[in-house]
This record gives structure tokens, sequence and C-alpha cells, in this order.
């Protein structure tokens, strides 16, 4: 293809659903392609349609083995709203979206727009995949007990009822009788 151009000198240029490609909007006149497509290469042209606006409510904390979730965004326009994981242990295909593990996960919600509508502004919600309550298996040493707990992540272990310092990994060496328990907490999630 060419450059082509169309030239005012003053004044406005409308048009209404042009598909626009290698063309400049010349001289003194503002020139506006409402309701149109940029194909690319395009210059001097102010691009406006429709407004829209997505509807996507909170997402509620769940526990990290509740598998899928259908993400039920909606758009102004009717056009369909696009799903993206922006952080966390999550997948998504189309409004499905996979819980992979514990901790916080943001999804976003965005609808690109087309000839008729602008891209909506995207919308995100941040909730907890809440770890799995761990499970603590032991084995009885010589003078001591190695505690284990299932989680191999996030764990805080506490003697009746009292945080242990320190004690964060996934094993815990016991030498003192009590009431031995760990929570897992995965980026803030409980």
């Amino acid at each position: 293809g060419f450059q082509a151009g169309i030239s005012q000198a003053s004044g406005t240029v409308d048009g209404q659903y042009l598909e626009l490609e290698d063309i400049s909007g010349l001289g003194g006149a503002t020139f506006y392609a409402n309701n149109s497509l940029n194909l690319g290469n395009v210059s001097g042209w102010i691009f406006s349609g429709q407004a829209q606006s997505i509807t996507f409510d909170p997402l509620v904390d769940v526990l990290e083995d509740v598998g899928t979730i259908a993400l039920t965004g909606t758009a102004s326009s009717g056009l369909t709203v696009n799903y993206e994981v922006v952080s966390g242990p999550a997948t998504v295909a189309g409004n499905q979206l996979t819980i992979t593990g514990p901790g916080p996960v943001e999804v976003q919600a965005s609808q690109p727009g087309n000839i008729e509508f602008n891209p909506a502004p995207s919308v995100s919600h941040t909730f907890c995949s809440i770890p799995l309550q761990p499970e603590v298996n032991g084995t009885l040493m010589e003078i001591s007990m190695i505690l284990n707990s299932s989680s191999a992540v996030g764990n805080q272990w506490y003697l009746n009822g009292v945080e242990i310092n320190g004690a964060t990994d996934q094993n815990l060496e016991i030498f003192l009788n009590g009431t031995y328990t760990v929570q897992v907490n995965v980026g803030g999630c409980i």
C-alpha cells in the first residue's frame, strides 16, 4: 500500500464507521473517526466509539482444593469479557478459573472494544485461596520427636496455643511435652 492524506485547513472532519489504514489527517482541522477501526499506520485522527463498562463482582475466599470457579463478569456493551490471572496460584481458560494452590489470587476482567465500543476500563479483584489444614505426623527419636506438616510452605508452629518464634519449617523437632499445632499462612491467606 501507499500512504494517503486528507487535508483541511480548519474545522472538523467527522467520519462514521470507517476502516482506516495508511492515512493521515493533515492541516489545522480536527479529524474524528467515530465508531471506526484503526487498522494501522494512521496519524492525525481521533478514534472514538461508545463507552462501555464492566460489572465484575468481588470474588470470595475459597479453599485451595475448590477446583474450578465460573467467572461472571459482564460488559454493558454485551460484548464478551476476557479474564486474566494477574498474580497468584491460578489459571484461566475462557471464564473458568482453576485454583492451583494456596495464596492470594488477582484476576482482571477486560473488554477490548470493537468498531462500535471503546475498550472498557479493566476491573481487578484479589481474593484468597485458603491453604488446607495440614496433617501432622510424628516420628519418635531417641530423646525427641520430629513433627512433620503436610504443607511444604507457610508453616507456623505453636506450643499450647503460643507461637514458637522462628518455627516455620515443614519439620519441627520437639523436646517438651505439650500440645503442638501448626497453621499455614501463604501470602496472608490463612
